[in-house]
């Protein structure tokens, strides 16, 4: 399977990236960035213009308890494209770390969606 990754310098020279996260997990941040470059072209599946705004998931692979399923999930994300599902624009590769340049929504996060209750008080429930 394999993902297709980028050299690992190229991130930083592609992006500004914020120093402060708007997200984090078990293994991963994200963060807010700003491609360096107004109008590149992404060349991966999502083609298209990388917009001014977009999300960077810092993975640090020293948390992973397994990186095939990290690389299966990226591969995954490259070949969606759907209006409800988060676009992926690119995937850099470091010795420590994986960078999953992603769109940017603004907002509240999707388990404080989940929690909302509706206008009668219930609290919202999603079902797959």
């Amino acid at each position: 399977m394999g993902v297709r990754k980028k050299a690992s310098a190229s991130v930083e020279k592609l992006y500004h990236i914020e120093k402060a996260s708007i997200g984090a997990g078990g293994f991963a941040t994200v963060h807010r960035a700003r491609p360096k470059e107004k109008g590149r072209q992404t060349d991966g599946e999502a083609k298209g213009l990388i917009p001014e705004t977009v999300a960077i998931k810092c993975i640090d692979k020293s948390k992973v308890p397994n990186l095939v399923a990290i690389e299966r999930e990226v591969e995954v994300m490259r070949r969606i494209d759907h209006p409800h599902i988060i676009k992926m624009y690119e995937c850099f590769n470091s010795p420590k770390r994986y960078y999953v340049v992603m769109e940017f929504l603004s907002g509240r996060s999707l388990f404080d969606r989940s929690a909302q209750q509706d206008s009668k008080g219930a609290t919202c429930r999603w079902q797959a």
